[in-house]
């Protein structure tokens, strides 16, 4: 006899239908086209082993889709992904795009609130086997640097071993090329509990 519940709905049917939610969730939150990549880029911090990443979502012929191209996620070590709280978005969100022809400006809420000066530039094109390409630039100790990832290094004080403050210190850029520079958190560098 099948184990069923209350509804006489068996426990496999139930599983079947909360898989295919989970499918069509993860559908309608990430890019489901065969040319978008990804992930471009992206940022971890000190603290936590899962990471941001950026990504980007193109047309057929490899331009940036509509006004706002560049999507972000959480991917976590088991390589599960979930999307950003508004608390999260604060640190890692996007507060700008801006689109023109095969390239796409980027401001980060981030840099504006940690009183970080940095541009980053999306370039996208069509490679020699017709596939899609896109490459994260900014600059990296003075040199227009490919942009492989991004570290934040924070301090945490813990109350009864649940984070309750953490310190932002510094942001390190890493280049494709292994060059690196340190950016030092100047303003509103602390969040928490009782913090915005």
């Amino acid at each position: 006899m099948k184990n069923e519940n209350k509804a006489g709905i068996s426990n496999k049917s139930q599983l079947t239908f909360l898989w295919l939610i989970h499918l069509v969730l993860l559908c309608t939150a990430f890019p489901v086209s065969a040319k978008d990549i990804p992930t471009l880029f992206y940022i971890s911090n000190n603290d936590n082993t899962s990471q941001v990443h950026y990504g980007i979502r193109l047309n057929s012929d490899c331009s940036p889709v509509e006004e706002t191209p560049i999507y972000y996620y959480w991917r976590r070590t088991d390589g599960s992904t979930r999307q950003l709280n508004r608390q999260e978005q604060k640190g890692y969100g996007i507060s700008s795009q801006l689109v023109s022809g095969n390239n796409v400006s980027l401001a980060f809420n981030a840099f504006q609130r940690y009183g970080l000066q940095k541009s980053l530039a999306i370039t996208t094109s069509r490679t020699s086997n017709g596939g899609c390409q896109a490459r994260a630039f900014t600059s990296i100790g003075g040199a227009t640097t490919q942009l492989s990832h991004a570290r934040v290094q924070v301090r945490s004080q813990k109350l009864f071993g649940e984070t309750v403050q953490i310190q932002v210190q510094n942001l390190i850029l890493v280049g494709s090329n292994q060059r690196s520079e340190t950016m030092v958190c100047r303003s509103n560098c602390k969040h928490g509990l009782f913090l915005p």
